[in-house]
């Protein structure tokens, strides 16, 4: 009998043990879930409000060109009629090859805009400057540039040490010399990336033919089609036979075109001299910015509302001015 009822209280604390036990296993459960639900909860919140938190910066990044040219488009796609539009750029055909269409609606909206009573303002190297030039070097023979500014150092150099009260040399045909030297070791060294650029210059703009639309419409589609038979002028002929002064007069002419177009709509327009410490877009009090990155051969661009860099563009235009 004692055997039988110890046995009984024996499976009793057990089956007590047990039940307490699958017990405590439902409230960790529960508990488990209840904070995974917390966590869930609140890492949604830090979530949205570290979201909120970026869409509160005023400055904001926006990548490497051309990436950052639809977000310029924007700009002007929702700027006011009557906004005050300044523009620091380094030349007028800015992303014409690399982003054409971005480049049809930049200058679409700009128009739209001088149409609707807005004051555009557009800063720009003056393509008979010695920056125009750099610039146009830089980018034609990018390998050689550093053996091209040493060499034209030393011939310059020695020449005004030989000739110190001589005024007759030719710099510009001694530059012009060697542009031609080292622009053609950069084809003959990167012939197929040579081909390739040839080819992608020669790609048109003008994808189709305007019938009807407004002034604008037709002014773009005009200006396109004379940037295409500009290219053809110059580049369509043997890779061999293309030269730097073919690159130069294509850049030179391109520009002069826009500038055609944009005194017919009354742009203010001012050639720069010298080297820009960054380019941008200003719509009202809304911007684009973009800076010469060290590491990338392309600008690193950024939007702001940062009554600052507004305040800053104003006081680079009016030392321009002067």
């Amino acid at each position: 009998m004692f055997r039988k009822v110890r046995s009984y209280k024996i499976w009793h604390y057990v089956k007590l043990i047990s039940e307490s036990a699958t017990f405590a296993l439902l409230l960790s459960i529960i508990f488990f879930g209840y904070e995974m639900i917390q966590n869930m909860t609140e890492s949604k919140e830090m979530t949205d409000n570290l979201v909120k938190i970026q869409n509160s910066l005023t400055t904001k990044y926006l990548g490497i060109f051309p990436n950052y040219m639809p977000a310029i488009n924007k700009l002007f796609a929702e700027a006011s009629n009557g906004d005050s539009i300044i523009i620091f750029e380094d030349v007028l055909y800015y992303g014409f090859k690399s982003k054409p269409e971005e480049f049809k609606s930049f200058n679409k909206h700009l128009l739209t805009l001088r149409n609707g009573g807005s004051h555009v303002i557009v800063a720009y190297y003056n393509p008979n400057s010695i920056v125009f030039h750099r610039m146009a070097q830089e980018s034609r023979f990018p390998t050689y540039i550093t053996n091209l500014q040493k060499e034209r150092k030393y011939i310059l150099d020695s020449l005004n040490n030989l000739n110190q009260n001589s005024t007759h040399i030719d710099f510009q045909k001694i530059d012009s010399t060697l542009s031609e030297k080292y622009f053609a070791m950069e084809r003959k060294n990167n012939y197929t990336k040579f081909c390739n650029d040839v080819k992608s210059y020669l790609e048109p703009i003008q994808d189709h033919e305007i019938t009807k639309g407004t002034r604008v419409d037709q002014d773009i589609y005009s200006l396109c089609g004379r940037i295409d038979s500009i290219k053809q002028h110059y580049l369509n002929k043997n890779e061999n036979n293309i030269l730097f002064t073919d690159y130069q007069n294509m850049y030179y002419d391109i520009t002069d075109e826009i500038i055609k177009l944009y005194k017919n709509y009354d742009f203010e327009l001012i050639p720069l001299d010298d080297y820009l410490t960054m380019s941008c877009w200003m719509a009202g009090n809304k911007i684009i910015i973009a800076f010469p990155s060290k590491y990338n051969t392309d600008e690193i661009g950024f939007s702001s509302q940062d009554p600052a860099f507004s305040i800053y563009i104003l006081t680079m235009l009016d030392g321009v001015k002067q």
